[in-house]
């Protein structure tokens, strides 16, 4: 116990973060839902918890820790967001010291262990996942992988493959790319570890038996829905392409995403400073230090990252979906500035890319928080003109096809969610249901018919949303 403390007196960086993480927090919790927030399955649920879509495979997806802790909010639905927001940062904040741990254990320097900690909580990389309300299965999933293998590590016989099983059995339900821990451990652990060709030759058979048994299981449980034509499993080489561009650049380039990828916030200005401020960590990582790239443990660590990302690039990779690699990018960063005999210069680049880093995050923040208030906003004013409970509503969403970037800035029409937050706001108690229909803006002409025949059907009232504003056009109550 003592020496865990003189080890968190040594590095500042994760005592820094501990200390900083209530602001944090409540940073987060000031975050409101938008689009699939409200109708994914770690929003409030109140119906039956052993339904098929969800605690069975839906589309893809077979999920039912993220389905039972739905169930769980809907006892207690005040609790979200913020449940969801302090459980997000309190398992990243597991993997930070995780990383911590194994940065020790692998004997890199003082100074880049503070790095890569800062680097893995500050990265522009983790923002997809920290700043979500329904990513605790990224958070989690990442949570359960690194604690096994840290528990593979340091543990010998039976017990360490019991223990690494559970985890594995954990990170997987939690969300499927965590099934590819089962390769990262041996892999990771020969190259970094130097473990004998034969514990890696039992540890991949015992990998490839449980990966085995999984699908096995998969096959066997009922499937709710199942889309093999989804975009998730799309060909498209150019859209692979882009996710490896994504997968390279959210980590190690601190550029301000939003003024790149989202024109009415397009500032050519911001571009230009945060690039400037991310280049000398790459020069100095990347080519300064191009000679580590022959190395043992630089090519395992690279090799885990792809291993971690590789569900991802094959199905789809979002801004989320930078989090599973991030752990290893960490690791790499310590690895090389481990290597500097002089680190004044690498030092200055971090400090800089650190900066650059936290206006990434900032301007991030922010415009989440404007989405969040935009759905917030309209859900009161829906609310207001509506003035009385009404069961059956009819919802029109004309299409202005107005740009987005992501969760941090979106659309009126993914702010509002389906109408799902009037339920949230009226404590559950009206409208019992909600239609939705999407009309192009050139088909604007349809929307006095389509509310009639709305009424004919029974709906009591009808929504009209059209840019940022919610206006009732049927009322037959």
């Amino acid at each position: 116990m003592q020496d865990s403390r003189s080890q968190l007196d040594k590095n500042n960086a994760l005592l820094y973060i501990l200390l900083t993480s209530p602001l944090v927090l409540w940073a987060l919790c000031v975050l409101h839902p938008t689009f699939d927030d409200w109708s994914y399955v770690t929003s409030p649920y109140q119906g039956d918890v052993f339904v098929p879509e969800r605690m069975f495979i839906f589309f893809h997806k077979w999920r039912p820790i993220d389905a039972l802790y739905g169930s769980f909010l809907g006892l207690y639905p005040k609790m979200f967001p913020w449940l969801n927001h302090f459980l997000v940062l309190a398992a990243h904040i597991v993997n930070t010291i995780l990383i911590w741990k194994l940065a020790v254990r692998l004997s890199f320097s003082k100074t880049a262990i503070n790095m890569a900690l800062i680097f893995f909580y500050i990265s522009p990389a983790v923002i997809g996942t920290l700043y979500g309300i329904d990513s605790m299965n990224q958070a989690f999933s990442q949570l359960w992988g690194l604690l096994g293998l840290w528990i593979y590590i340091n543990n010998n016989g039976a017990k360490k493959y019991i223990l690494w099983f559970i985890t594995l059995v954990l990170a997987t339900l939690t969300k499927e790319n965590g099934i590819m821990w089962a390769v990262i451990t041996p892999v990771f652990c020969y190259g970094l570890q130097r473990n004998e060709k034969q514990e890696l030759r039992k540890s991949m058979f015992l990998s490839m038996m449980f990966i085995v048994l999984y699908l096995a299981v998969r096959l066997c449980i009922p499937t709710a829905i199942a889309d093999a034509d989804s975009d998730y499993f799309s060909l498209d080489i150019l859209k692979r392409i882009k996710y490896f561009a994504a997968f390279l650049c959210y980590p190690w380039l601190a550029i301000d995403y939003v003024s790149v990828l989202y024109v009415p916030e397009r500032n050519l200005l911001l571009i230009a400073i945060t690039a400037l401020l991310s280049l000398p960590l790459l020069w100095q990582l990347f080519v300064v230090k191009y000679q580590l790239i022959k190395e043992r443990r630089y090519i395992t660590i690279v090799i885990c990252a792809l291993l971690a990302a590789l569900p991802h690039l094959l199905t789809a990779f979002s801004v989320m979906h930078t989090y599973a690699a991030h752990p290893f990018w960490a690791l790499l960063l310590a690895l090389i500035i481990s290597s500097f005999d002089n680190k004044k210069p690498v030092i200055i680049a971090f400090i800089c890319y650190c900066i650059a880093a936290v206006i990434v995050d900032y301007h991030h923040w922010t415009m989440s928080y404007q989405s969040g208030m935009l759905g917030k906003q309209l859900t009161l004013q829906a609310i207001e003109k509506t003035q009385k409970a009404a069961k059956k509503v009819f919802l029109i969403e004309i299409n202005r096809h107005q740009p987005k970037y992501s969760s941090f800035c979106v659309t009126p029409i993914d702010a509002f969610a389906w109408g799902f937050p009037v339920k949230y706001y009226t404590d559950y108690q009206w409208p019992e249901v909600i239609e939705d229909r999407e009309l192009d803006m050139e088909e604007t002409n349809r929307t006095e018919a389509l509310a009639d025949s709305a009424i004919h059907a029974g709906y009591e009232v009808v929504w009209l949303l059209d840019f940022d504003h919610i206006d009732i056009i049927r009322d037959n109550r």
